[in-house]
């Protein structure tokens, strides 16, 4: 059988499916119930350091193609999750701390914080695209080099364990930032967040479906999308790339660690299937694996880049 562990600066994931934030990450129990079905390591929905109630309902839509959501980042606060983290950490579970707030300084107290809490990693959330009018955070910083070395910086400058920074697609050109990202201290990137925002309408009531009119978009219609920007970043960076963005099936990953990742992400995969996706992408990777001849999935990373 296949080795499917990853190695991700110095964080060893059993396989490279990680739990993406904002799905399901915040009760511990809960994510401990997918890591336990198969998933490597998982993402706590993004955290910063005052409860948030988010936006009104409805705020996701499913279809066939493609997931849009306007969550608006709700959570309960940086100390409302010490004891959820606690439930992972004493199971032995991996865990990425997601963090945003509305200044660099802060973002690195609540990064300090989770470090404390006994967090594998910090994931720093610049990328968020359905935030209402006038808050300053989220994709207003993950569009600028500047913003975003300066808030890499300030995050690294407070934490000592990695430090994974989650890009936008949302912008002209996504390189440029990750290398800005990459230059200020950052061990990872994260790619791709929600594209957009987009916009559905209900012709019969002829008003936005979801509440906040406007939402990321995600899901298998933008895979493609996704795996394009993960090939030029691997030809940019040489950090660990944690690729996200459509991946729904085993092959969507094989693609995606093809194209350069170094691990995975799955999201919105787990609306469409449920926690199992995790135990189904492993079967799959492994099955796969193994009737093409390779003994370990890192044998795969990158091997597009040499076509």
């Amino acid at each position: 059988m296949a080795d499917l562990s990853v190695n991700l600066c110095g964080i060893k994931l059993r396989n490279p499916t990680i739990l993406a934030s904002g799905v399901l990450g915040v009760s511990g129990d809960t994510m401990k119930r997918v890591y336990d079905i198969g998933a490597g390591a998982i993402t706590l929905k993004s955290i910063t350091n005052e409860a948030r109630k988010g936006h009104p309902g409805p705020v996701m839509l499913a279809t066939d193609h493609y997931f849009m959501n306007a969550v608006g980042l709700s959570g309960q606060g940086v100390e409302g999750v010490k004891d959820e983290v606690k439930i992972l950490k004493d199971a032995g579970v991996p865990v990425i701390a997601s963090v945003f707030a509305a200044s660099f300084e802060e973002c690195g107290d609540i990064a300090a914080r989770f470090e404390s809490y006994g967090v594998d990693a910090i994931e720093l959330n610049i990328s968020c695209p359905n935030l209402s009018a006038g808050e300053k955070f989220g994709v207003t910083i993950g569009t600028s080099c500047d913003l975003t070395a300066q808030n890499t910086a300030a995050v690294k400058k407070k934490t000592s364990i990695p430090l994974i920074v989650k890009l936008s697609p949302n912008v002209t050109d996504i390189v440029p930032i990750a290398k800005a990202a990459v230059d200020a201290g950052a061990d990872m990137i994260a790619a791709v967040n929600t594209f957009g925002p987009g916009l559905k309408i209900d012709i019969e009531a002829a008003r936005p479906v979801l509440s906040n009119k406007l939402g990321g978009v995600s899901g298998p219609g933008i895979l493609p999308l996704a795996l394009a920007i993960i090939w030029r970043l691997r030809q940019a960076i040489e950090v660990p790339i944690i690729a996200m963005g459509g991946i729904t099936k085993y092959e969507d990953v094989i693609e995606m660690m093809m194209a350069g990742a170094d691990a995975v992400a799955i999201g919105t995969g787990v609306y469409y299937s449920g926690i199992a996706i995790f135990r189904e992408l492993n079967i799959g990777l492994s099955d796969w694996l193994d009737s093409h001849g390779y003994q370990s999935i890192s044998e795969i990373k990158g091997l597009a880049q040499k076509a």
